[in-house]
């Protein structure tokens, strides 16, 4: 471990993350634990675990900026509870940025949605500059805000099946009245083995927020599978719940019992 840094801690605004970043007389910033964990959306304690992982040093191998830092608080953050020796852990900048690429190209959605986002953000603010046209830092989050949940960007299953609707007009009553449940209850048994109502009494949780207290490893499962069949539905006008047999087939999938995030099990 490196000499101890002493640091400005603060809370900065992100989308509708508050992250307390930290940074050093050389202009430095730095990223604490909690807040990767916040914005990445793992569990409690698992940013240690991820930046550990073999496969991230395999990726930058040398190149890798992961070291964990002991960093010194100078200031008093309010609602910050800083420890009495004053040190909290954190890691560089630029190694949070290759933890965050490496959950990309491990098809982590959250950190997908999370690059997109940045992504469209930055670009929009530098056109706008360009036009000569002022945005403010709140104006900047609430963009962010409404792009966090990943409908700017990902298209979910009832979307996908209220666009083949429209397309197809020979579809029965009957069908458009069953099809959003039947299809949301194939997904979930072929990636959980259970239907929704009963993955939500599971969870404990109220209709349609299932996802909201599934671990990243469970989410990630569903949201893979699920962009896999959007794709069949909105490129190939495959009809719904032949794009779920269609995916599970090729992606052989196996049930396996969902994982709720450990604050949904406290």
């Amino acid at each position: 471990m490196s000499n101890i840094i002493n640091i400005r801690l603060e809370s900065v605004q992100y989308g509708s993350y508050c992250l307390w970043m930290g940074l050093d007389a050389q202009r430095n910033l730095y990223i604490t634990y909690p807040a990767i964990e916040a914005i990445l959306n793992y569990d409690e304690n698992l940013a240690r675990t991820k930046l550990a992982s073999k496969k991230l040093k395999s990726l930058y191998q040398e190149q890798l900026k992961v070291e964990r830092f002991s960093v010194r608080i100078v200031n008093k953050p309010e609602g910050f509870s800083v420890p009495k020796n004053g040190q909290v852990a954190a890691i560089a900048y630029e190694g949070f940025l290759q933890l965050v690429n490496f959950e990309v190209i491990q098809h982590n959605p959250i950190a997908i949605n999370l690059v997109v986002a940045g992504l469209g953000d930055s670009l929009r603010s530098l056109a706008y500059s360009h036009f000569g046209i002022a945005i403010s830092g709140e104006q900047r989050n609430q963009w962010l805000s409404a792009r966090h949940d990943g409908k700017m960007i990902r298209r979910d299953l009832t979307d996908a099946i209220k666009s083949y609707l429209d397309r197809h007009e020979e579809c029965s009553n009957n069908y458009r009245t069953f099809i959003y449940i039947n299809a949301t209850d194939a997904m979930y048994r072929a990636v959980f083995g259970i239907p929704a109502k009963q993955m939500e009494e599971l969870l404990g949780c109220s209709r349609h927020e299932s996802r909201d207290y599934l671990d990243s490893r469970s989410l990630n499962r569903i949201n893979n599978a699920e962009a896999a069949c959007v794709a069949q539905i909105d490129n190939r006008d495959v009809e719904p719940m032949q794009a779920i047999k269609n995916v599970v087939d090729f992606l052989c999938l196996t049930p396996l019992q969902p994982v709720p995030k450990l604050e949904a099990t406290a």
